[in-house]
């Protein structure tokens, strides 16, 4: 990694999920609240997922930082999965306007702008529901894979010989 990716992965990711560790934090709860984070954060919505994780937080008790950590780690997915949840939203609901991202234009949005953005919030709707079908498993995959992860990261947090972040690079 360069200097500056290495320093921020330093700051802004390791050093906070390593303190949460070294106060006490049990590495399964620090896996449950950043995959709780990351799956949220996959919600096919452009807006709101902040505050609903911090909802989520609070409702079953996660640690607030973990699950906002997993949130914006989770930013690049959801940009990727974006198309994929329409698109299988269109698949599970063949009725109603199919979403086209070639539909999405200036043009589309001045001449018809309640047709266009009625479709977009029915689009919305059916990728939502989509990804409220395979949530759980993204879940799963999440939590699979950050367990033991962290229960190896608690391990050597309690060890005297490790306490630098960079060393989690």
């Amino acid at each position: 990694m360069s200097g500056k990716l290495r320093r921020l992965w330093r700051q802004r990711i390791a050093t906070p999920l390593l303190e949460l560790l070294r106060q006490g934090l049990e590495p399964d709860q620090l896996a449950r609240g950043l995959a709780c984070g990351l799956t949220l954060g996959i919600l096919p919505l452009p807006w709101g997922i902040t505050p609903l994780c911090a909802l989520v937080a609070w409702r079953w008790r996660l640690n607030q930082v973990a699950v906002q950590i997993g949130n914006f780690l989770a930013w690049p997915l959801q940009l990727g999965l974006f198309i994929p949840f329409f698109r299988f939203g269109d698949f599970l609901f063949p009725f109603g306007p199919a979403f086209s991202p070639a539909g999405l234009t200036f043009e589309a949005f001045f001449s018809q702008p309640a047709d266009l953005l009625g479709g977009l919030l029915f689009a919305s709707l059916k990728a939502v529901i989509a990804w409220v079908l395979t949530s759980w498993l993204f879940y799963g995959m999440f939590l699979g894979t950050a367990r033991p992860f962290f229960s190896r990261w608690g391990a050597r947090s309690r060890c005297s010989s490790w306490q630098n972040p960079s060393d989690m690079v």
